[in-house]
Parts: C-alpha cells; structure tokens; sequence
C-alpha cells in the first residue's frame, strides 16, 4: 500500500494553491488570523504574501471529558474584541488553520466568535491547507481535499510531543 510522505516542498504548493485561490477569486482579506500553531505558520505566511497583513494568532485548547472533545480558545474573548478595536476599519478577515480532520475547529472558531464579527459587519472566510473528506465545515479556501489516508504528521509537527490530531488526544 502506497503511502504518501509530506515535505515542506508539498505543503508549500498546496499553501501556494490556497493563496492563487484567495486572489482568482477576488475576495481580498484585510487581516489574517491564525488559528493554532498550524493556522500560525501558514496564516502568517498568507498574510506575509497577500500584502504583508496585519496577522495574529488565537490559541486552540483541547480537552477530553467523558469522550466529548472540548475545544476552547484561551483568552481569544479578549484577543478578538481588541483586535477589531484596533483594526476598526477592517470588513474581511481570514481565519485559517493547517489542516482539518473533522472540521469542528473552524466551526466552533466561528460559533464562539460570530458575534464580535456580525458587531462590526465584519466578513469571514475559512481557508486549510487540508481538509479531510470527513470534515463537516465549510471551507471557503482548501488547498487539498485528503489525502487519503490522513496523514499522522504533517511537516509542521516535528515532534512526537505535537499531538494535532483529535485520534491522539483520545489515546491518552
């Protein structure tokens, strides 16, 4: 059974597919925001090639409680409201992350944070790298749909202390 190794060098062309995506479509962002360390590498580096935007990042926590998945952003309630009172004028703003197993991140990401958003009229869109076919969020931006199989690490995660996936946080 073949299996596929990602390098940077592949990563790097499917984040190159997210941003020609982002500009074919003419939706222009106004400010990046990262969610996680994954969403941190590749929202800064959108944000770096879309016109060096402002970007920040809002920290993803999971936590397992009788086999419910808990996904919880430390401290964005404070980092989102400041970020759209510094940035007042800004109307569009890309969230992005790495890669999307099921797709519940992006949709609790947008669930906690709508209404600091729809406040100040400000658009939304989603862009990964990866999305899993299993994923049940909307994506505005997918650089890849799969692969199949899903990977167990990505590039970014050099270290068996990086646990992205939801399948390893149930493990323990």
């Amino acid at each position: 059974k073949w299996k596929r190794k990602f390098t940077w060098d592949n990563v790097l062309k499917v984040a190159e597919s997210v941003l020609m995506d982002i500009q074919k479509k003419g939706w222009k962002p106004e400010l990046v925001i990262g969610i996680g360390r994954s969403g941190g590498i590749w929202g800064g580096w959108l944000a770096g090639n879309l016109g060096s935007l402002p970007f920040r990042v809002v920290d993803v926590k999971y936590t397992i409680l009788d086999s419910y998945l808990r996904i919880e952003f430390p401290v964005g309630k404070e980092i989102i409201p400041a970020l759209l009172k510094n940035h007042s004028k800004i109307k569009r703003v890309l969230v992005v992350e790495g890669a999307t197993s099921t797709g519940q991140t992006p949709i609790k990401f947008k669930e906690t944070f709508s209404e600091f958003f729809l406040e100040k009229d400000v658009e939304v869109k989603l862009a990964v790298l990866y999305q899993n076919p299993a994923s049940t969020a909307r994506i505005d931006f997918v650089g890849e749909e799969g692969p199949e199989p899903w990977p167990k690490m990505f590039p970014w995660h050099s270290s068996n202390l990086y646990r992205p996936h939801l399948r390893d946080l149930f493990k323990h």
